[in-house]
């Protein structure tokens, strides 16, 4: 992958237990926050200095969710002509865009609780089953009766 590693707002890598994340779940407004929060070059401290992002984890989201954009963010930044404040707003723009059809599904899904555990439950009874027959095949294979009462 030409992406191997997705960084979290710390530079870290993303996870959820070192809370550097952006939730599926989170509104516009959460996601935007977040984003802004987002560590980014040490080096570029003001609009105009030159920046690296190569080493940027805000570009490295935008080259995942906004690849026509990652290489019109790229030139500026170096140059010091786009800021970081300005980069991580298009970056929340573009990735509350790339959320919005989520975010409606989800919406829709969590107004109708019983058919989201009807699914799940469909999908534990089919796992089941499939469980099963493995194990009698396996029990099988190793000529293990599981029936046979011990003494």
């Amino acid at each position: 992958t030409t992406i191997p590693l997705i960084l979290g707002s710390d530079g870290r890598k993303m996870s959820k237990s070192y809370d550097n994340h952006i939730p599926l779940d989170y509104t516009e407004e959460q996601t935007t926050k977040r984003i802004m929060t987002y560590f980014t070059d040490p080096e570029k401290l003001r609009k105009n200095d030159p920046g690296r992002p190569e080493i940027c984890p805000v570009y490295l989201l935008h080259q995942i969710y906004t690849p026509a954009h990652a290489s019109e963010i790229a030139p500026p930044c170096r140059t010091g002509e786009l800021g970081c404040v300005e980069c991580k707003g298009k970056l929340a723009k573009n990735l509350n865009e790339q959320l919005a059809p989520i975010r409606k599904k989800r919406g829709e899904l969590l107004k109708e609780p019983d058919y989201i555990w009807g699914v799940l439950e469909a999908g534990a009874n089919r796992a089941r089953q499939r469980a099963q027959n493995m194990m009698e095949k396996a029990r099988s294979a190793m000529k293990i009766d599981y029936r046979k009462k011990k003494k």
